[in-house]
């Protein structure tokens, strides 16, 4: 065996391991997230936090990708159409709301 390989050594019968914690997490995470449907058929994710810094109410700010929805689709009076939960829901963009996005 050369100097960097090692013998590893597997348990058939490995440790069983509380996921109690992460399965709080997950459903937590799970009611934020959310389909976005664009206006070509096609879909996209999406998730809801809060940002203190940039929200000084208690609304949820939308966060998702540029190819998701661009600078076009969050133009002022525009909606979005999404599901949430099993729920649809849609979102009409206010100009007093900030936005931004990234062409990256």
């Amino acid at each position: 065996m050369s100097d960097y390989m090692q013998e590893i050594s597997i348990d058939t019968q490995p440790e069983s391991v509380s996921l109690d914690g992460t399965e709080i997490i997950l459903k937590q995470m799970k009611k934020n997230v959310c389909k976005i449907y664009k206006k070509n058929g096609s879909y996209g994710t999406g998730f809801f936090c809060k940002i203190p810094f940039l929200n000084k109410t208690d609304l949820p700010v939308l966060i998702t990708n540029n190819h998701v929805l661009n600078e076009k689709e969050i133009d002022n009076n525009q909606t979005i159409e999404l599901e949430i939960n099993g729920k649809a829901k849609t979102i009409k963009i206010e100009n007093s709301r900030k936005k931004f996005t990234d062409k990256i």
